[in-house]
Parts: C-alpha cells; sequence; structure tokens
C-alpha cells in the first residue's frame, strides 16, 4: 500500500486532475444509479424496466472508474516517457 501511494504521489498535475475529476464523474453516475434503485423499491410499484436502467448506470460508474485510473496512468507513463516537462 505504501509503494502504490508513493507512485500516485509521484503523478503529474494533469494525470491527478484527470484523477479527481474523473472520480468525481464516476461517484456521481454511481449516485445516480444507486438512487433509481432505491426510489424504485421504494416507490410502491415496482418498475422492471427502471431497474434494468439502474443496474446499467452503476455498471457504467464501474466502467468509467477502470477507465479513469487505467487513463490517467497511461497518461502519466507516455508524459514522462517523452520528457514533457
Amino acid at each position: 500500500m505504501r509503494e502504490i501511494a508513493k507512485k500516485l504521489g509521484q503523478l503529474t498535475q494533469v494525470s491527478i486532475l484527470i484523477l479527481k475529476y474523473g472520480m468525481q464523474l464516476a461517484c456521481a453516475v454511481l449516485g445516480a444509479g444507486l438512487f433509481m434503485q432505491i426510489f424504485n423499491i421504494n416507490s410502491g410499484s415496482y418498475s422492471l424496466s427502471l431497474s434494468e436502467q439502474a443496474t446499467a448506470t452503476v455498471e457504467s460508474a464501474v466502467s468509467i472508474f477502470a477507465i479513469v485510473v487505467i487513463g490517467s496512468l497511461l497518461f502519466d507513463y507516455t508524459y514522462k516517457k517523452h520528457n514533457c516537462e
């Protein structure tokens, strides 16, 4: 864990911004999906289509999270490899 924290501390400023705003986006999409699911369960009339949409939204949030992490690390690697600093 300390090695991961150490490596994350060495990221470029642009990579940190990509991670920061990407995580905020992923959390917002995850929150929307969870809100839809909770609303559907507690609304009194359960809708199968809303449940499917909520599940797809949560799956999209997880995908966004993975893409942001991989993309920011790849960007940082490429940025440092070509000495753009």
